[in-house]
């Protein structure tokens, strides 16, 4: 078993793989490439996601952007952030989300929208209104396009984020408390 396992990893990182070798798995292509971590899930995968969490969502990777998904009551933000984890302004981005729920074949689509927080005025973000609420965790997908990038090896992405429940207030304080969420 083990020299399975030494085998996967020394042909993941000789192909070049190294996302393979450090998360266990591929990201994939630029188009469609996205996965997400959820929290906890990011550590056990070789990496911490810590910074970007800080707004008590779950982060989605390209091959060369990290993106925390946020999921409210009655919007989503999405926030941005390098291959490196620093964070990306807003201004400049565009997009849309489309909540796709289960047994549904007709999606809800939003404009992502620049925006800040009162409480945290310096960190924009992009958000849409969608009503999330009475939705049950993990019945509907997100879809989220974005262009503007200014990385120009993937100036436009496309992920998809699993619905885990919407962030209440009470949740925000929550994360609030535990030194997750900065508003």
């Amino acid at each position: 078993m083990r020299t399975v396992v030494i085998g996967i990893v020394v042909v993941g990182a000789l192909a070049g793989g190294v996302a393979f070798f450090l998360h266990g798995h591929e990201h994939g292509d630029n188009d469609h490439g996205g996965h997400e971590h959820s929290r906890g899930e990011a550590e056990k995968a070789g990496h911490s996601h810590a910074n970007i969490q800080a707004h008590g969502g779950d982060v989605t990777m390209t091959q060369r952007h990290h993106f925390e998904v946020v999921f409210r009551e009655a919007s989503v933000r999405v926030y941005a952030y390098s291959q490196s984890q620093e964070p990306i302004a807003a201004k400049g981005l565009s997009g849309t989300a489309k909540l796709v729920k289960k047994g549904s074949d007709k999606p809800t689509e939003a404009t992502l929208n620049v925006a800040t927080d009162s409480a945290e005025a310096a960190r924009d973000f992009l958000e849409a209104p969608l009503d999330l609420k009475g939705i049950e965790p993990g019945a509907a997908k997100l879809t989220v396009d974005i262009s503007g990038l200014s990385d120009a090896q993937e100036p436009k992405v496309s992920f998809t984020a699993t619905f885990n429940g919407a962030q209440s207030p009470a949740k925000r304080a929550e994360a609030v408390g535990a030194g997750h969420e900065h508003h």
